[in-house]
């Protein structure tokens, strides 16, 4: 199965190339393209460009030219048309049984066509025979000299395809035996689950993790005289622990694999460098990224020294490349992938490919190669919709990864449809992880362009499945839609559901070792929740615990949650210097590229901490910029919580200029928006929105300012469970 057929695809018979039975008719056969080559000075399916599945194509279903219409030279021509193109023509039919029986009545043809006598390979007329007769000439005998040389230089090529044939018997059989080796492995293995064990109730409880335990435990004991079987035993369990996320006995696995694979083929054979490939891929998903670097540098070495570009060996070892460079450096994961995929584009599309294309498409997206991204993953898409089941187990991640390089080319309507291809697929095939990751997914695109409503509702039901008792096998799938969902309920003003959603979540008690960014997410969520409920001190505890994360973790985690939460925390705290000063330090902050223009985000918020420090003339001018900036950018739609918060920003810049009667209808806007983006019974944000309405009208004599009063004041007294 890694090889496919052993032969040269050239001088291959189609029986070969179908991988049919094999006998002397095949040798004929290849015998026939030395001689056609050796006669027209080209093999008889020379393709311009062809591709090695284009070539077995025309070899079992195109029908070759003569050779005299092949030739170049005209006096060549001339002395291949007749006996010879008919000679060469029927050692080449399509079907065997059309061919020469043996080697001998070819070799025999010939030889009458060197005696000027009737071939068979033409029918046997009168006016053909007396022709025969008349038309004996030198040149023809030179001719037939020829492919006398010919018959000569290609014995070897028949008697090496007889060892061909030879090898892939045993190659069959082979291959029978470890077929049978591996299912009675099994089936010993899985009898330990059957009714038949000594306590039956207890062998019907056994996990799967027990089984495939069991099943590593006994290959040390067992199939020794088999290391074929052995070997791809390894391979299976090792996929197996993959599959379950269980990385530490997956590498146990492939470093089996590897050592039995260098008993059996040798250290530098391919099946060997690919055990190599597959082990540093085994150790990049457990982050011992150095390790796994050896061993594809080491790999790549073995192909370097024989000169080996295009085997499938290389191929597994751009990809595993690719894959480690995702974080460290994508730019040289993309280049490893366009060399891999350079390879797999020989073949049909298989797994390998669309695990390619999967691979290029996320490290694009550490490289910020956005449209490379979208690319990767609509091929992916188009291979997997066009060929199942090839791609279907990972069809519905593969719309969602194809979403998020859409996001991130600001094409939220295609992202969108892509995510709810997702759900759809995700739903059809019943598999629930798969369905509520993708209905977080989809919450999360919501959330990131200010359509909190949406992202609540549709994040629902997956909270609903990873608080239920049905997610408790897949605990980090449901805790990370956990935190979504917190993050959806968060930002639409639901303060106490979100930090009900946080209770259950272990972000507290982590240790510096294993904190990720969901960590981080949900820190920073908590300590922003606390502070908008006025809970400063608890909400200090979470920042400094954050930071105590950050401050441990080398780098590896963004400070980006923790920031903004301190920042929140800062203004409330009344150090809204500090948070000024913080904001321009950060990455948010600061100026812009050359040529680039601000953000909405950085623009929104800049105003914000402006008004805070008590500088409403900046805050004005940073606010209708901002509106500016979402106005101009044609994607208003999904930047209404920006919208809504640099209007009231506004409104209340000029509130504090004294500009009462200008400040009025821009804090009326900011109260509909509000109310539209935020939760409004529940949300602070729209609360601020009401009272700051109700001082302008209080400022102009407004009877209705009781009215924004009353308003806020419902919002800020609501009971946590309404």
């Amino acid at each position: 199965r890694a090889a496919g057929h052993a032969l040269t695809p050239d001088y291959a018979s189609p029986e070969q190339i179908r991988g049919g039975p094999l006998g002397t008719a095949s040798d004929v056969y290849s015998l026939a393209v030395v001689a056609y080559e050796l006669l027209a000075g080209a093999r008889p399916y020379r393709l311009k460009r062809a591709s090695a599945a284009e070539l077995a194509q025309a070899i079992a279903e195109a029908e070759p030219p003569l050779a005299s219409e092949t030739a170049a030279d005209k006096s060549l021509k001339r002395q291949l048309q007749g006996d010879l193109d008919a000679i060469l023509n029927k050692a080449l039919k399509k079907r065997p049984d059309e061919r020469y029986v043996t080697m001998d009545a070819f070799a025999q043809d010939l030889q009458r066509w060197r005696d000027g006598k009737p071939v068979q390979a033409r029918p046997d007329g009168l006016a053909y025979r007396a022709a025969k007769f008349v038309g004996r000439h030198r040149l023809q005998v030179a001719a037939g000299g020829v492919v006398a040389a010919a018959l000569v230089a290609g014995a070897s090529v028949a008697l090496w395809q007889a060892r061909e044939a030879r090898w892939q018997a045993q190659r069959a059989q082979t291959e029978a035996a470890t077929a049978k080796a591996v299912q009675g492995f099994l089936e010993g293995v899985f009898q330990a689950n059957s009714g038949d064990q000594a306590d039956p109730v207890k062998a019907r409880e056994t996990t799967a993790r027990e089984l495939l335990d069991r099943g590593a435990e006994r290959i040390d004991a067992e199939l020794q005289q088999q290391p074929a079987a052995r070997l791809r035993l390894l391979g299976v369990l090792a996929s197996m622990y993959d599959s379950m996320g269980l990385v530490e006995r997956q590498i146990a696995m492939r470093r089996q694999q590897l050592t039995e694979s260098r008993k059996l083929s040798g250290p530098s054979s391919d099946e060997s460098v690919i055990a190599m490939a597959q082990l540093a891929d085994a150790l990049t998903a457990a982050e011992q990224r150095p390790e796994a670097a050896v061993w594809l540098r080491d790999a790549t070495a073995l192909l370097d020294a024989r000169r080996d570009h295009d085997s499938r060996a290389r191929f597994w070892v751009e990809v595993m490349q690719a894959s480690l460079d995702r974080r460290g450096d994508p730019a040289h994961g993309v280049a490893a992938t366009d060399r891999a995929l350079a390879i797999a584009n020989r073949y049909p599309p298989d797994a390998a490919l669309l695990r390619t294309l999967q691979i290029r498409g996320e490290n694009a997206v550490f490289a910020g190669e956005y449209e490379i991204a979208r690319q990767a993953f609509a091929e992916k898409v188009r291979i997997s919709e066009e060929r199942a089941p090839l791609g279907a187990s990972d069809l519905c991640e593969t719309y969602g990864s194809l979403a998020d390089a859409l996001v991130a080319l600001e094409q939220f309507d295609q992202a969108e449809a892509s995510q709810r291809k997702g759900i759809e697929i995700a739903r059809r095939r019943s598999e629930p992880l798969k369905l509520h990751n993708t209905e977080s997914q989809l919450a999360t695109l919501y959330v990131s362009t200010g359509r909190y409503r949406q992202g609540v509702e549709a994040g629902e039901p997956a909270s609903r499945w990873a608080n239920s008792a049905d997610a408790a096998a897949f605990p980090e799938p449901a805790r990370y839609i956990k935190v979504n969902h917190a993050g959806a309920l968060l930002y639409y003003g639901r303060l106490q559901a979100a930090l009900a959603e946080l209770d259950r979540d272990a972000s507290q008690t982590i240790e510096p070792a294993q904190a990720s960014e969901l960590d981080l997410a949900a820190l920073g969520m908590r300590a922003s929740a606390l502070t908008q409920l006025g809970r400063l001190a608890e909400a200090r505890v979470v920042l400094d615990r954050s930071r105590w994360l950050l401050g441990h973790a080398n780098g590896k985690l963004s400070p980006v949650w923790t920031d903004t939460a301190e920042r929140r925390w800062l203004v409330a705290s009344g150090r809204a210097g500090e948070a000024w000063a913080a904001f321009k330090a950060s990455d948010a902050g600061r100026p812009p590229a050359a040529g680039a223009a601000p953000s909405a985000s950085a623009l929104t918020e800049g105003a914000w901490l402006a008004l805070q420090t008590g500088d409403p003339a900046a805050a004005e001018l940073q606010a209708s910029q901002a509106l500016a900036a979402i106005d101009a950018g044609g994607q208003a739609h999904y930047q209404r919580d920006f919208e809504a918060r640099a209007t009231l920003v506004l409104g209340r810049a000029l509130l504090h200029q004294q500009r009462a009667a200008e400040a009025l209808p821009v804090l009326d806007k900011a109260v509909a928006q509000h109310r539209a983006v935020y939760d409004p019974d529940l949300s602070p944000a729209v609360a601020d929105a009401w009272l700051a309405l109700a001082q302008a009208r209080r400022a102009l004599g407004d009877p209705r300012a009781a009215d924004a009063d009353k308003e806020a004041l419902k919002i800020r007294s609501a009971p946590p469970a309404h």
